[in-house]
């Protein structure tokens, strides 16, 4: 496989930056309540999930793994809305917005972290 080396890059800035606006803003303004850094966990997070392609993968993610799935098709209105309790989060805007999960959608499923 032919890595994609734009999007590992595209995809650990993203992370970076989300997570950049959550410490230093939304955070100190408690516009969140907790903050989950994925600093120093995104390239191999990134590589993984650029990995997980088929629909029999699976793979358990928590809170320090936004990386994986932006990797895996989360989009960033859905991460961003996470931490902040709204409805356009993965989990519906219930628990504390950084416990993913994802039903397939042809490439990897990603259960609940609640189970």
């Amino acid at each position: 496989m032919q890595t994609d080396w734009a999007r590992v890059a595209w995809l650990v800035h993203a992370s970076r930056a989300l997570d950049s606006i959550e410490e230093s803003r939304l955070l100190p303004e408690r516009k969140i309540l907790y903050q989950f850094s994925a600093r120093g966990h995104e390239l191999g997070q990134a590589l993984l999930g650029l990995l997980l392609t088929d629909s029999h993968d699976g793979v358990g993610a928590y809170y320090r793994s936004r990386p994986l799935m932006l990797a895996l098709g989360l989009d960033l209105t859905e991460a961003s809305a996470g931490p902040l309790a709204r409805a356009q989060s993965a989990s519906g805007g219930r628990d504390i917005g950084v416990v993913f999960n994802m039903p397939t959608s042809g490439g990897a499923t990603v259960p609940s972290g609640n189970s």
